[in-house]
């Protein structure tokens, strides 16, 4: 049975087509056609197939999309080429040689736990908590997410802090005693030494030379 797909989107960069009642979008870009299906699997029809739980909110985005007009026809290429971006970073990950993050499985588990921890950085489980909530063995993911992202749990959650607060006392006007207290930090003393560490100075100096901040 040939499948009846709708295209929603064609342009000279891609193509957007999408089966309502399976749930499944096909993308065509430079080329290389990738159906994207709502369970999170995806293939190139060349016999690669890969899973991640990153594919299945912008699917259903690209289905549900609720704009008209040029806004609709941003919005879908835009999701369109987020999709095809992270299927070429799945595709290049498999290549490696990785030691403790083998399979996809587990390799899936660790971005589900990257995800969780930007989620709830202002109060980030324990390894053993995430260990938990990711579904995978605690050697698994200290291991495998410094393997995987370059960096430690504890690093990774403090750095991601240190970034928001630095927007939030550049951009929102936030007193930093407000701001470590939202981020979770036990005192400002804890906090503004924290920002040191990552910036190079305290959060008090700020406003006062906005070339240190970047901004």
């Amino acid at each position: 049975m040939v499948e009846e797909m709708q295209t929603v989107l064609k342009n000279e960069r891609v193509e957007v087509l999408v089966l309502n009642k399976m749930g499944r979008v096909k993308i065509a870009h430079f080329e290389v056609i990738l159906t994207f299906n709502l369970d999170g699997t995806v293939s190139d029809g060349n016999g690669f197939s890969i899973f991640s739980t990153s594919f299945q909110g912008i699917i259903n985005s690209i289905i549900n999309c609720s704009f008209a007009g040029q806004a609709q026809a941003f919005f879908l290429e835009a999701k369109a080429l987020e999709l095809a971006a992270l299927y070429l970073a799945a595709t290049e990950q498999t290549t490696k040689n990785y030691v403790f993050c083998k399979s996809e499985y587990d390799r899936e588990r660790l971005f589900f736990a990257k995800t969780y921890l930007l989620e709830h950085y202002d109060l980030p489980p324990t390894i053993a908590e995430l260990a938990r909530i990711a579904g995978i063995n605690e050697f698994k993911l200290k291991n495998g997410f410094k393997e995987l992202f370059g960096d430690t749990i504890h690093n990774f959650v403090n750095n991601h802090k240190m970034d928001i607060a630095l927007k939030r006392l550049t951009e929102g006007g936030q007193k930093a005693s407000q701001v470590a207290f939202d981020l979770g930090f036990s005192s400002l003393q804890h906090f503004s030494k924290a920002f040191r560490q990552k910036f190079g100075y305290p959060p008090s100096q700020v406003k006062k030379d906005e070339k240190l901040t970047g901004y």
